[in-house]
């Protein structure tokens, strides 16, 4: 069999086609377009297929990417949860970012006594301390920062903005 080329590639942010009015879920519910929030696309198939993670619905789902709109090349998802200290995390929101310059979609938790940490789609994570007045989030390292950790302080602050 001939493998399809891919038209999105791992980690695209989609949604789906104008016409297409729900995905079905693993239960064999259709889930309306407004309530399955952004997509990520996760792996693609030999077949051509693409399997997507709908963030709000909370599945996944192998979609035709016929079925599918990119949110744009310079696209990314935020995903920021609240979290209480005892292992239970709480989602607040998942804000897509088009123009911020980031590389990786990213998981964000707002930790007890204004600790934030920023957790990048393919592991790696950074730890920063949101300010008294919650307006901007500071590293908690004293050296220069990477390019990786102003992609991480960048995502930090859209978080909370």
């Amino acid at each position: 069999m001939e493998r399809k080329e891919l038209p999105y590639h791992l980690g695209t942010v989609v949604e789906p086609a104008g016409d297409l009015g729900g995905v079905q879920a693993p239960d064999g519910a259709i889930v309306s377009r407004d309530r399955l929030g952004p997509g990520v696309v996760e792996k693609s198939s030999p077949d051509g297929q693409v399997r997507v993670r709908w963030m709000e619905a909370e599945f996944d789902a192998w979609m035709d990417p016929e079925d599918l709109r990119s949110r744009g090349e310079h696209s990314h998802v935020i995903s920021v949860y609240r979290c209480n200290g005892q292992g239970h995390n709480t989602l607040l929101r998942h804000k897509v970012v088009e123009k911020a310059g980031l590389d990786y979609n990213w998981t964000v938790e707002l930790r007890p006594k204004r600790i934030l940490r920023a957790v990048r789609n393919d592991g790696p994570a950074w730890t920063f301390q949101i300010s008294m007045f919650g307006k901007n989030v500071q590293p908690l390292w004293p050296q220069p920062p990477e390019d990786e950790d102003a992609e991480a302080l960048a995502a930090a602050e859209l978080a909370i903005a």
